[in-house]
């Protein structure tokens, strides 16, 4: 009997774990950053006290280099995802977290070819990389569905 609460008790625990527990250890790039990012990184997490709500920051290894995903709002809320604006980062979006938490789980991802705290590791040339690289990150946060607002550049690819 004492075995079996003990069993019941480790799934309990293990099915409350964090879901994205193993994309929270900010990376070296972060945790030791560069003379040159340092600053950028301090002015960054400066901006993300505006953020008002309670968030988390997620760093997701990908093919191209790590994603840095700023997650906010209620854990079983419908998911939106916001795509920042051309030579910006996920802090944009200060201003609007607010509102939008509310009623979402909200997944602010930093372009990886932008400014913000994702990293490059590999070039990316062409769009269809850009869109293999965000379905990565949306696989890793398995996201089956979800909202998606982009302003600028992250509304949307224009071909010529």
């Amino acid at each position: 009997m004492r075995l079996l609460l003990l069993f019941a008790f480790f799934v309990l625990l293990t099915g409350c774990a964090d879901q994205y527990g193993k994309y929270k250890n900010p990376p070296e790039y972060i945790t030791t950053p560069s003379a040159a990012n340092a600053a950028y990184f301090e002015a960054y997490d400066e901006t993300l006290k505006l953020w008002k709500v309670p968030f988390e920051e997620l760093y997701i290894p990908t093919t191209n280099g790590i994603a840095h995903v700023i997650v906010s709002g209620p854990k079983n809320a419908d998911p939106v995802v916001l795509l920042h604006g051309m030579n910006a980062s996920s802090t944009m979006w200060y201003p609007n977290i607010g509102a939008l938490t509310k009623n979402y789980r909200v997944f602010a991802i930093d372009f990886i070819l932008e400014a913000g705290k994702s990293n490059l590791y590999n070039d990316i040339e062409s769009v269809e990389k850009v869109t293999d690289w965000y379905k990565e990150v949306v696989f890793a946060l398995e996201l089956d569905s979800f909202h998606l607002i982009g302003a600028s550049r992250g509304g949307g690819w224009r071909s010529n």
